[in-house]
């Protein structure tokens, strides 16, 4: 699932998400 990196996006907005 992608919603992690939605939450995640909101905390610290980077470029940098590969999980």
């Amino acid at each position: 699932c992608e919603i992690w990196k939605a939450i995640k996006f909101e905390f610290e907005p980077v470029d940098t998400i590969d999980k």
